[in-house]
């Protein structure tokens, strides 16, 4: 099963977007951090639309600032319900600070 591709650049807020409705497989990660500051995007699976900052976080990518990040996982990762993303500038699970805008975050979802 081939890739779907899902695009954001990135605004100057957390930038909470639905990824994948209904469930899929999280294939990927590809971030190109245009700002001088650490980014971390941020995944969540629930069927409904989760809350930056309290909702508990799938999983969590850290991005240096001025670089690319790309994530390949061996096997695509099985998600039982809408991908949603996020970005903050924090990586505790309770931050909401938002980024500042032009990163660009793609998606791999099967």
């Amino acid at each position: 099963m081939s890739a779907s591709v899902f695009r954001l650049v990135a605004a100057n807020t957390t930038n909470l977007t639905q990824v994948r409705q209904p469930s899929g497989n999280f294939a990927g990660l590809y971030v190109v951090n245009t700002t001088a500051a650490i980014i971390y995007v941020k995944l969540y699976v629930l069927a409904a639309q989760p809350t930056v900052g309290t909702t508990p976080i799938w999983m969590t990518f850290q991005v240096a600032a001025s670089t690319d990040k790309f994530i390949n996982p061996t096997e695509p990762i099985c998600a039982n319900a809408t991908i949603w993303l996020a970005t903050t500038a924090n990586a505790v699970d309770s931050d909401a600070t938002a980024i500042g805008s032009g990163p660009i975050i793609h998606v791999y979802v099967q």
